[in-house]
């Protein structure tokens, strides 16, 4: 039972009880009337006869019947105490009722107004819930138009130390100046082994694969073994890894020395492929790259792009301009002419 439901039930209780005695209060003082009547009759009679007999039965029954009265007025007051007790009682009562209803009503209004608050909370979380879906919906959106291209470096313990950082620094510094730099993804994988290409190509379903690092003069890439040192994957491996991703992969790019080779293997899977003719200098690696993938971010055609390319090498008085190849895949000739980026309104 609440407190409140208490301090009700006393209430009712003191009423019943105050009813109770101001119902026994009347029939005391009926009782007193009645008395009072006969000792009034009993002393008309007594003066209306001369038989001292009859005068003292008389004056018996007057004197039994003022202790009776007497009697009665100790019942009145007793009861006329207790109903005085009961009405205050009942008072003290209703004023704890009183106090605990505007306590209750205050809760009530407090229970309210936290009710309130929650559901404002709430709506507020599902308001903040509904944006963050509407978000990853727009990024699911704008992922459609992006690039991924996906930077596989190999420098193993037991070949010559090659500047790879600064190509993949200076790749992603071009990119972040360019016009469409939302739309590419620029990731990066390191000491790459044999496994970690396939595994990488299936994370990121790459639209430009990458292989930065060393080539073999017999046309391998060199990636990274196991016990860190270099081991050399054929053209052929290359071209089969690259062929289980043609529903992502457009370009590949060999920036590695004697890769020609294996981009003329990988060209029969996509649209282009860049490799290198001979060796290539770690200075020109990196401002043949990073220009082409500068003009990639403008929105240039693929051709546009490798032009920059080698213009740039050029630029930094750099004689290897001849070296890069572009190999284009003859069922899709047209594959040169456009950008990568499919939001980019620019055709070369």
């Amino acid at each position: 039972m609440s407190f409140l439901d208490s301090y009700r039930s006393t209430v009712n209780r003191y009423q019943s009880e105050i009813s109770r005695l101001q119902s026994d209060r009347s029939h005391i003082a009926q009782d007193k009337a009645r008395t009072m009547g006969q000792i009034a009759n009993n002393k008309s009679w007594m003066s209306h006869t001369s038989s001292q007999s009859m005068i003292r039965t008389y004056a018996s029954t007057i004197e039994r019947l003022e202790r009776d009265a007497a009697r009665y007025d100790q019942k009145l007051a007793d009861v006329e105490g207790r109903i005085a007790q009961a009405q205050q009682n009942l008072a003290n009562a209703q004023k704890r009722l009183s106090d605990e209803e505007s306590r209750e009503s205050r809760r009530m209004e407090e229970e309210h107004q936290r009710h309130f608050r929650n559901m404002s909370a709430s709506m507020q979380t599902t308001s903040l819930h509904v944006q963050h879906i509407e978000d990853e919906v727009a990024a699911l959106k704008n992922d459609k138009n992006k690039i991924v291209v996906l930077f596989l470096a190999s420098n193993p313990d037991d070949t010559d130390h090659l500047k790879l950082d600064e190509e993949a620094r200076a790749i992603q510094e071009m990119i972040r100046k360019s016009e469409h730099r939302d739309s590419i993804k620029f990731v990066s994988r390191w000491a790459v082994r044999p496994m970690d290409v396939l595994q990488a190509i299936n994370e990121e379903s790459p639209t430009v694969v990458h292989f930065s690092g060393h080539g073999s003069s017999n046309g391998g890439v060199v990636l990274q073994g196991d016990d860190g040192t270099r081991k050399i994957i054929t053209p052929e491996a290359i071209a089969a890894a690259i062929a289980t991703a043609v529903d992502s992969v457009r370009l590949v790019f060999f920036n590695a020395c004697f890769s020609s080779e294996q981009a003329q293997k990988v060209i029969a899977y996509v649209d282009a492929a860049i490799g290198m003719r001979t060796s290539i200098g770690d200075e020109a690696a990196r401002v043949f790259a990073s220009q082409f993938y500068s003009a990639i971010g403008f929105g240039k055609s693929l051709n546009n792009a490798f032009k920059q390319g080698k213009a740039a090498l050029l630029m930094e008085n750099i004689r290897e301009e001849d070296t890069p190849m572009l190999y284009i895949n003859s069922t899709n000739p047209a594959a040169g002419e456009h950008p990568l980026i499919t939001n980019a309104t620019a055709f070369d």
